[in-house]
């Protein structure tokens, strides 16, 4: 799986760097129409590859947290490179179909305001509108974007599930036989807290005269009360 990253980053390294260094050394600003094309089918296979390798390591990541005892027969050497073959595959047939829309496209301008050249740099310059590369290429970014992010997303949290991360809280001491008193003393203050924050926001919500940006910032300022007031009195009440 690194491997795959490192060659898909090298990719986009070599794609834009090359580029950069002549036209800094020279002062050339021009590109040709082939050299143009094949900057921005290499920008776009880049980054969709880079998605896509980031998907099986999450899933790869997954199995062998979730299933260590079964990841070697899951995750088999040919699983492996089946799955880096079609996170490939996938981003090139996606990027080839999204230019295949406008090869033959007429262009009236040669000035691309961009630094390296893509596929909607291109495109600005047609004629003509192109409404079916402009749909087919939202659709794909939103579709590969959503599910990446997706089966990272629910990978992860299935890991996080898996293996529960319980902390020790140290900063509290509670001297023994005074655990109780402790706690009915944070117990008061805590409902003192309450009661004094709670008369202040039904005052300022009933009265419409203090309905003002003033008294407004107080409402949130007695909300965050409430709510640091919340975690330190639970946690000091579990302790006790």
């Amino acid at each position: 799986m690194v491997c795959n990253l490192v060659v898909c980053d090298l990719l986009g390294a070599t794609t834009v760097l090359p580029r950069f260094m002549v036209h800094f050394l020279t002062g050339q600003k021009k590109i040709a129409y082939i050299s143009a094309i094949a900057q921005a089918f290499r920008v776009q296979t880049y980054g969709f590859a880079m998605q896509n390798i980031l998907g099986v390591m999450a899933y790869d990541r997954y199995i062998a947290v979730c299933e260590p005892l079964r990841y070697h027969a899951i995750m088999t050497s040919a699983r492996m490179h089946s799955c880096c073959a079609l996170a490939w595959a996938i981003a090139v047939i996606c990027i080839v179909v999204l230019f295949a829309f406008h090869v033959n496209a007429p262009l009236c301008s040669n000035t691309i305001k961009h630094v390296f050249c893509s596929n909607r740099t291109i495109l600005n310059l047609a004629c003509s509108p192109t409404p079916l590369n402009n749909i087919y290429g939202l659709s794909l970014a939103w579709s590969v974007n959503t599910s990446i992010f997706l089966v990272i997303a629910l990978s992860y949290l299935r890991i996080l599930h898996a293996t529960p991360i319980v902390f020790e809280l140290e900063g509290f001491y509670v001297p023994p036989g005074y655990g109780a008193f402790l706690f009915f003393l944070a117990l008061c203050n805590y409902m003192v807290m309450l009661f004094a924050n709670g008369v202040v926001l039904c005052i300022i919500v009933i009265d419409k005269n203090l309905h003002r940006p003033m008294f407004v910032m107080v409402c949130n300022l007695v909300v965050c009360d409430l709510l640091g007031a919340r975690r330190c009195c639970l946690a000091s009440w579990c302790t006790s």
